[in-house]
């Protein structure tokens, strides 16, 4: 039998919403799964869509700004502990990804599909820096 093969998992990290996207590892196809609210309750969430989505690796979108930075390091450290050993995290540039998301929907104003939307262009931007890095 087959073994599946893994699932990588984009994440947008918001002050309120986590982003959320995966590439299936067979087809490289990114597809949205939507948000978790960003509260007491979402390591908990976030390892269920581990499991789910049968997830090996994680790309978090990595800012710009410092002060964002350091709550995307705690956030990072948080879903270690759910992630564990076997489970690859890896940050990669955001910039900009929201207003690519805003441009997509046709929605400048930021809403909550866009958090999705970015998640799906951190995975986008992280393959076509990877098949940059292979040519």
């Amino acid at each position: 039998m087959r073994q599946k093969s893994k699932n990588t998992l984009g994440v947008d990290w918001g002050s309120k919403y986590i982003g959320l996207a995966y590439e299936q590892g067979d087809t490289h196809i990114v597809f949205p799964i939507g948000y978790i609210i960003n509260d007491k309750d979402f390591v908990r969430q976030f390892g269920q869509f581990l499991v789910q989505y049968h997830v090996g690796h994680i790309v978090v979108g990595w800012p710009k700004e410092q002060h964002i930075q350091d709550q995307v390091k705690s956030f990072v450290e948080q879903i270690t502990s759910v992630a564990g050993d076997d489970i690859i995290i890896e940050l990669t540039d955001e910039e900009y990804s929201s207003v690519q998301a805003g441009e997509r929907s046709g929605n400048f104003q930021k809403n909550i599909m866009e958090d999705t939307l970015a998640a799906m262009i951190i995975l986008e931007r992280r393959r076509e820096k990877n098949n940059t890095k292979t040519e």
